[in-house]
């Protein structure tokens, strides 16, 4: 049988319409090989020209693929034989080598608004940090109730310090504000009300008066507590993109990290480059087999695409859908307050 096969499969590579003549397709005479001897269609080298120029390359690699007892070791050889450059084995590992707009093109970009690739692009920009939001007012009394026991207890201490520990009667009498008022009647002083730890809780609370010392006495206090929080909020946001961008790009592909490196020129000048690299070795079977078992439709044979950015190109267009995800329109409450305490700088 094993002759017979090899026959046949001679025949083609010599004479395919000739073949084709007989089979009536070379489809047909290939499963006709794989029937005789399923060895002998392993062997059958995926390279040569007749295959590629009869369209019917991808339909062999998936005959092999399909029938590979060790199919990750398939596509291990599978990589060197059609020279996918983009691809390397390191040892268990399949590593795939893409440039910023390679990975981009993994994200999908339908919509009117921000997408899900706009969202990748800021989240894997070389520009730095991105202000996702941007605002020069925040309610003073809730910057003030977001703050910890500890960081509320720094707080008070500060304004206190601010304050230098009192504010004068003349002061208390131009503003006419109830609250001061009272404290200094019930003081008792009659050149000023002292503020201490007992009592600036009360005025911090009261809206009026807190106005009042954080728009004469406290304006760099106030300003602390509105960068930190500006800054947790967008943080926050931020942190969340970042995940949905590397999450769903582990779930299409495997995990990606960013690599820079750098390139010396022969006159010593150096040029900064940066690649990800994704581990798609946990994915890469179900991909090379979802592939090539569509191979009536993908628009041509493999080598025709030449690398892995190509077929996956290929691949998403015609069996599933790119990297989505939902853009929230502002981030997690609780991660923002986290985010603010941990950094506030009081």
């Amino acid at each position: 049988m094993e002759d017979k096969a090899r026959k046949i499969l001679n025949s083609i590579i010599d004479n395919p319409d000739r073949i084709e003549r007989i089979y009536g397709s070379l489809y047909d005479a290939l499963n006709h090989i794989l029937s005789l001897s399923p060895k002998v269609y392993g062997e059958i080298d995926t390279k040569d020209d007749v295959w590629y120029d009869n369209g019917i390359q991808d339909e062999i690699i998936y005959g092999q693929l399909k029938n590979s007892e060790d199919k990750i070791d398939y596509i291990k050889k599978f990589i060197d034989k059609h020279d996918f450059n983009d691809l390397s084995v390191e040892g268990d590992r399949i590593i795939y080598n893409a440039d910023l707009n390679d990975v981009l093109n993994l994200y999908d970009d339908r919509g009117r608004d921000s997408t899900a690739k706009d969202v990748a692009k800021l989240v894997l920009s070389d520009d730095g940090y991105f202000e996702w939001f941007s605002s020069d007012f925040y309610d003073l009394s809730g910057l003030i109730n977001e703050l910890n026991k500890d960081n509320l207890q720094r707080f008070k201490l500060k304004s206190v310090e601010g304050l230098d520990g009192v504010i004068s009667r003349q002061v208390i009498e131009e503003q006419d504000i109830e609250l001061l008022n009272e404290m200094f009647e019930i003081q008792g002083n009659p050149e000023y009300l002292e503020v201490n730890m007992e009592n600036i809780s009360e005025m911090l609370e009261d809206k009026e008066t807190s106005n009042f010392l954080f728009e004469n006495y406290l304006m760099d206090l106030e300003s602390s507590l509105s960068v930190a929080y500006n800054q947790a909020y967008n943080d926050a946001f931020g942190d969340k993109m970042s995940d949905e961008v590397y999450s769903g790009m582990e779930e299409l592909l495997g995990k990606m990290e960013r690599n820079d490196y750098t390139i010396t020129g022969k006159d010593g000048k150096k040029f900064y480059r940066t690649n990800y690299l994704i581990d798609v070795t946990p994915n890469i079977l179900n991909i090379f087999l979802e592939y090539f078992s569509d191979y009536k439709g993908n628009t041509y044979d493999i080598d025709y695409y030449g690398n892995f950015t190509n077929m996956m190109n290929e691949y998403l267009d015609n069996n599933r859908e790119r990297i989505d995800f939902r853009i929230p329109d502002y981030p997690d409450s609780r991660k923002v307050t986290q985010i603010y305490n941990d950094n506030v700088e009081i």
